[in-house]
């Protein structure tokens, strides 16, 4: 056994036990070119077949993002997840990183035991949804409004749950700080409706199919989840998108609501840690 790092030549041979990780599939193959590009895709190659991969990405100075976590079925069980996670974890110290942080549901005990035993705690947790066929949009549709840092970290779940957000790629998650929050704001990209906050992400294409990204969003009351659900409708008709995705605290009143509007919100819970 021996671990290394990817290199273009291994694409074939982990793409194809990679392809049926969940229902819809997975996006290792769409980041192949560019982890193996950046240099942080590890893996770990027994009698000459890799069997298990991990990426790392310094996401911000000193802090690591660990992600892309994948063991070859017939392997699983033999703490290959652990070995991996140690080795790159060394080279996030090598790289200056203090910190390290992923995310992983909560219905998969199996890598939480793994990366608890490794002394990772839960930081955050959040919840997503995504909407494919919304229903025609109601009313007028509704701008942002302006919404100063001091009131954005105001909103409950977000200050409590150490100002997690979706990052720019939607399966990693950033601590927003004042300076992003102020340019994502001047971008007309972050404010608020009638109160409720909304950070968007903007529009983005996941596996060839245009999407509204929705870093985070998080309701003033029960009663603004209507004017939510209303400037989501009108993003998705005015961009033109085929679905749209997002993060929101993970409470059943969200869940609830966001069934309602017809978005499949599945059984659980995303776990983000930290070391």
């Amino acid at each position: 056994m021996r671990i290394r790092k990817m290199v273009e030549s291994d694409r074939e041979d982990v793409i194809s036990w990679t392809l049926k990780t969940w229902d819809w599939g997975d996006y290792i193959e769409s980041v192949w070119d560019e982890w193996v590009k950046d240099g942080g895709l590890y893996g770990i190659e027994i009698d000459g077949r890799v069997v298990a991969i991990l990426h790392i990405k310094v996401i911000r100075p000193g802090v690591a993002w660990l992600e892309g976590m994948r063991v070859k079925p017939e392997f699983r069980g033999r703490g290959l997840a652990k070995i991996l996670t140690r080795h790159v974890l060394a080279v996030a110290r090598e790289r200056g990183c203090w910190k390290a942080m992923l995310s992983v549901s909560s219905v998969n005990k199996p890598a939480q035991r793994v990366v608890e035993k490794l002394g990772f705690t839960v930081y955050g947790r959040l919840r997503d949804f995504y909407l494919e066929r919304p229903p025609t949009p109601k009313g007028r549709n509704i701008k942002l409004k302006p919404l100063r840092w001091g009131e954005a970290i105001g909103y409950r779940w977000l200050n409590t749950n150490n100002l997690l957000i979706g990052d720019e790629m939607p399966w990693r998650f950033i601590e927003l700080t004042e300076d992003e929050y102020t340019q994502l704001s001047s971008n007309g990209m972050a404010g608020a409706i009638n109160g409720s906050l909304i950070i968007s992400g903007g529009t983005i294409v996941f596996q060839d199919k245009k999407e509204l990204y929705i870093r985070y969003l998080e309701a003033a009351s029960n009663a603004d989840m209507e004017q939510i659900a209303q400037w989501i409708t009108h993003q998705m008709k005015t961009r033109k998108v085929q679905a749209a995705y997002g993060y929101m605290p993970p409470t059943k009143t969200y869940v609830e609501a966001f069934k309602n509007l017809g978005a499949r919100v599945k059984n659980r819970e995303i776990l983000i840690l930290s070391l």
